[in-house]
């Protein structure tokens, strides 16, 4: 069963599915086949935002950006996939 682990503080909302609407919801989330725990989810990808010279606060970027590229190529290198996470309403 594929583990999905979905962060709260980064909504996903902020690489390329951004939005100005605060109250967005997550269009799209980190996955992995692997069993992380949410600690370990947190660990890796605060690591790959300091990996990617993101600042912790940031909230939006661009998926053309080299910050999000590096974050990326981070994630996917720690066993990671970006889907699509279509919440009900």
């Amino acid at each position: 069963m594929k583990t999905k682990v979905i962060t709260a503080a980064l909504s996903l909302a902020v690489f390329g599915c951004s939005s100005s609407d605060q109250n967005a919801t997550p269009t799209h989330r980190w996955a992995t086949e692997q069993q992380v725990s949410q600690m370990q989810y947190r660990n890796d990808h605060a690591r790959c935002q300091s990996a990617a010279n993101i600042d912790p606060t940031t909230r939006e970027l661009t998926t053309a950006s080299p910050e999000y590229a590096a974050y990326s190529a981070c994630m996917t290198t720690s066993g990671y996939e970006l889907t699509a996470y279509n919440a009900p309403r």
